[in-house]
């Protein structure tokens, strides 16, 4: 297997460099990005949803096929598939990348009325997105907040490298 890099956006737990390099793979050129017509759909799995007027925020990275295919060869994660996006990073260029994608979102088998539902909001006081829970109909608290370098981040917010 080559050990040619390969571009790949990642928009959940795998956007954290230092738990792929706890996964035994070396993520290198690691930018913000974002993909547009699509949209983050948290369930009992992370995946995006086709939504042509829809934008999503994650990390663009390079790694090798090998570390690719190790990481999804895990069973938590063997039902997600490669696809083929266009990421644009914060300078407007544009990147070819593969994204892996659930090719049929999983829903809860047995939803309850005080079913907790996540969104991704872009603070632009902070300049980056935060994943917020929401209960009965009011945003409670941050989920996970991400600080690009460069944005100010919310207070306590990991800084990715």
């Amino acid at each position: 297997m080559s050990s040619r890099r390969i571009e790949v956006f990642f928009y959940g737990l795998f956007m954290d460099a230092d738990f792929l390099r706890g996964k035994g793979a070396d993520p290198i050129n690691i930018r913000a990005a974002c993909v547009p017509g699509f949209a983050l759909r948290i369930g009992q799995r992370a995946t995006l949803l086709r939504i042509p007027d829809a934008r999503v925020y994650g990390i663009l990275m390079e790694l090798t096929h090998v570390e690719i295919e190790q990481l999804y060869a895990e069973a938590s994660v063997r039902a997600y598939r490669p696809e083929a996006v266009l990421a644009e990073l914060t300078d407007g260029s544009r990147v070819p990348a593969l994204c892996f994608n659930l090719l049929v979102p999983l829903v809860p088998k047995r939803p309850t009325q005080n079913t907790q539902r996540r969104y991704v909001i872009w603070r632009a006081d902070w300049d980056c997105p935060l994943v917020m829970q929401r209960v009965s109909g009011e945003f409670t608290r941050p989920i996970v907040s991400i600080a690009f370098p460069g944005s100010h981040g919310p207070p306590n917010a990991p800084l990715l490298r």
